[in-house]
């Protein structure tokens, strides 16, 4: 039976993926020859020296790298978490999907937030509450989670712990946007590069510490304490600073 629900599972969110698919199919077109203005400039290369002396991308570099500790934990580790508090095989197909489902819906939620609140509180204020709120609420579910037993409490802080850490991912894509400029592109890759390298490490030892500790609840409290050091690094990025001085003039006079 718990084979059955986990492969059913897999159906679902397959279908649902077709779906959407073909709806982002329907709607998105890819014509670049419509409305875009002839081009007044080329990349002559990328200034890494100039890009890698800029404090803004260390500090995006380290926010990302910290607060994949908390994806990761939950794409590698969470479905054994469950197992291990108490879940049946079948629970925990069904109960380790909702989180992902929440984080969709706080996807599209942090999208309008991280829109909305730099129109009304300005551009740097507006990102950063998206960014520091959204991930130092997400430290806390985790922490609260580790400290209860209670099934029900376990489902509903999990999911809403992933949930709202996927609210700052809008904001800090946009983030590359905003600093970037020209270079949007080197900055959302370095951004990316490092969540990989902060994914994997804490994939890594996460298996160690919980072997080491002998339990699953301070392993976590360390990937809860990294997502939190993400909410404070995110409030020292400043989004109306571009890295290059060339774009900062061109800010300053618009």
């Amino acid at each position: 039976m718990a084979g059955v629900v986990v492969r059913w599972t897999f159906v679902v969110l397959g279908a649902i993926g077709m779906v959407w698919a073909l709806c982002w199919r329907a709607w998105y077109q890819d014509r670049p020859a419509e409305g875009v203005p002839e081009r007044t400039h080329s990349h002559a290369g990328v200034p890494w020296g100039e890009l890698l002396r800029q404090r803004q991308l260390w500090l995006i570099f380290a926010m990302y790298f910290c607060q994949a500790w908390g994806s990761w934990f939950y794409f590698g580790w969470f479905p054994s978490y469950l197992v291990k508090s108490g879940f049946t095989e079948g629970e925990m197909g069904i109960f380790s999907s909702l989180p992902f489902l929440l984080g969709a819906m706080g996807n599209v939620a942090g999208g309008y937030l991280s829109d909305r609140l730099p129109m009304r509180f300005g551009l740097k204020t507006g990102r950063r509450l998206v960014g520091a709120v959204s991930l130092g609420t997400s430290a806390l579910l985790l922490i609260a989670m580790s400290l209860t037993q209670d099934k029900t409490a376990i489902v509903v802080l999990s999911s809403l712990g992933f949930g709202v850490a996927d609210l700052m991912l809008p904001a800090a894509w946009a983030l590359c946007l905003d600093i970037g400029h020209r270079y949007a592109g080197v900055v959302t890759g370095t951004m990316n590069t490092a969540g990989q390298l902060g994914g994997f490490i804490c994939s890594v030892l996460f298996g160690y510490a919980v072997t080491a500790m002998g339990s699953y609840q301070s392993p976590l409290w360390i990937v809860a304490g990294m997502v939190m050091v993400a909410a404070i690094l995110f409030t020292r990025i400043d989004p109306t600073r571009p890295l290059l001085a060339e774009d900062r003039v061109k800010v300053e006079v618009s």
